[in-house]
């Protein structure tokens, strides 16, 4: 039985076995989850150029979901929208462990849009997405400053 070189330097250098990818589970799949992050009623906001972040919370979802849009009318080129996904995933990959700690971050559905028209450095593309999960960090804070307040309602 050959052992691939590959797989086995990935589970040494990723420490989890190997996993690097970004699972089905935690992408937003539904139609109906992505119009809800297009409509405003519930939907929290933040820019942070050049990219912009949408969220909301579902309860029903155990798991937080994320989603990454490059739009084809900013990056016309396909090699440049993949390679800008691909960065934004890679960053949300490596800092998505911060919102673990936040139990009121549970069923976050989430989506990046970029909005710039040229491609940014993945240094660039980390620290802003790092800048954005702290506001939702923030959000989630106050989300659970509002639940304690009114334990009846519900958020």
């Amino acid at each position: 039985m050959a052992v691939c070189c590959h797989n086995l330097y990935n589970r040494v250098v990723a420490g989890d076995g190997g996993n690097f990818r970004l699972p089905k589970s935690a992408r937003v799949t539904s139609r109906k989850s992505i119009e809800r992050l297009f409509s405003r009623q519930g939907v929290s906001t933040a820019v942070q150029h050049p990219l912009l972040c949408k969220w909301y919370y579902d309860d029903s979802n155990i798991a937080d979901k994320v989603v990454f849009s490059v739009p084809k009318k900013k990056i016309p080129h396909a090699v440049d929208r993949n390679l800008i996904r691909r960065r934004m995933r890679e960053a949300w990959r490596l800092n998505r462990r911060s919102l673990d700690n936040h139990a009121n971050t549970r069923g976050l559905c989430c989506m990046f849009i970029f909005l710039n028209s040229q491609p940014i450095t993945f240094a660039e593309t980390e620290q802003v997405v790092i800048r954005l999960i702290k506001k939702i960090k923030k959000d989630a804070g106050t989300r659970r400053d509002i639940a304690a307040e009114n334990p009846a309602e519900g958020v």
